[in-house]
């Protein structure tokens, strides 16, 4: 939405490159989610979503663009507690044949106030994910110790479903 942004406010796509240090490709794929099928509504009703990533967000641009007929953002249900990541998979599963992973297997993990990392249950497994941002040392040993760590977890008991 930034590089839309600032094209519509007049800014030549070189300029707009520099500014999110992207080549042209990158900034094509950009615009393929924002210029294209994907109503500009459903976008900002997702919001950010940092844990999607640009491969994500292009490919339900191309599920919106197979839609018959048109998507009506009415009949989504998002919750106020959702987080932008959880909309997303929302909007993603609602236009998805083959379901996307459930909301309520999202799961953030906090301590008080502090973000530790989420968990995301899925068919195939588990993720659970420790970000540099949120928990840089807690990050920094897990990825220096990631057996030490695995281990530990076993150790602490696996008995429960």
């Amino acid at each position: 939405m930034f590089a839309k942004n600032l094209g519509a406010a007049g800014y030549d796509n070189k300029l707009i490159r520099e500014a999110l240090n992207i080549d042209k490709a990158g900034l094509s794929q950009m615009r393929a989610v924002t210029d294209g099928a994907l109503p500009v509504d459903v976008i900002e009703l997702v919001g950010a979503a940092p844990g999607i990533g640009r491969d994500r967000w292009i490919g339900l641009a191309k599920k919106f663009a197979a839609l018959k007929p048109p998507f009506s953002i009415e009949r989504l249900t998002l919750g106020d507690e959702m987080t932008s990541d959880q909309r997303f998979f929302a909007v993603l599963k609602s236009v998805s044949e083959a379901p996307a992973p459930l909301i309520s297997d999202m799961i953030e993990v906090r301590v008080g106030a502090a973000l530790i990392g989420t968990i995301r249950r899925g068919r195939a497994g588990v993720t659970i994910s420790i970000t540099a941002k949120d928990q840089p040392d807690l990050h920094r040993w897990i990825s220096k110790n990631p057996e030490e760590a695995l281990m530990a977890f076993l150790a602490a008991g696996t008995s429960e479903s």
